[in-house]
């Protein structure tokens, strides 16, 4: 019954039957299958915070060398999870993290095109928009900022000269944070449910 009641707030006016169109074991998978993206959310965050880097046997290959292909589905993974939480500090600074690794404009542009679950295209600007929705006001100026300056950098700029955004502000204005992130999410929720 749980599992039912939070499906059907995240797709508010469906009818129970619509719910269930799948059965019990539909149900039953897709709740396992949400859990499983929360614990891969986790896990990618922790290896991202750790190696800042993805470890291959026994080599690094730097976050600023990974293709759109790799980063975009690692942002949605952490952004799909983070929205609708209260806080999660770590998550946020995964995202940062990769966010802040891209040098190049371009780069960035074909990140959020492939920032889908598969990593196939999606719009760029619908990717921006879900990382802006979470973004304080002093974290949206750095993000534009940090966004100019890839835009107007003819070369890849120094990697990690700066970062997108501080996660800081995410600690100091933890209530404000908290409603955006569920202000967030009832958003991707009422879009999600329409393209149903």
């Amino acid at each position: 019954m749980y599992q039912l009641l939070y499906k059907a707030a995240l797709n508010p006016g469906r009818t129970v039957e619509q719910l269930m169109e799948r059965g019990t074991r539909g149900l039953n998978d897709w709740w396992t299958e949400r859990e499983a993206g929360i614990q891969e959310a986790e896990a990618l965050t922790k290896s991202i915070l750790l190696n800042r880097a993805v470890v291959l046997k026994d080599r690094l290959l730097p976050i600023d060398r990974l293709p759109p292909e790799t980063i975009g589905p690692m942002l949605w993974t952490l952004t799909e999870s983070y929205l609708g939480k209260t806080r999660s500090i770590e998550q946020e600074q995964a995202i940062v993290e990769l966010l802040s690794r891209i040098r190049r404009w371009r780069h960035m542009i074909e990140t959020l095109e492939h920032m889908s679950v598969d990593g196939k295209k999606v719009n760029a600007t619908d990717s921006l928009n879900r990382i802006n929705s979470f973004l304080l006001d002093k974290q949206q100026d750095d993000f534009n900022s940090f966004l100019e300056g890839l835009a107007l950098h003819g070369k890849p700029t120094v990697p990690a000269a700066r970062y997108a955004w501080s996660v800081n502000d995410s600690e100091l204005y933890s209530q404000d944070k908290t409603l955006m992130l569920a202000s967030a999410s009832r958003r991707q929720t009422v879009g999600n449910s329409r393209n149903v």
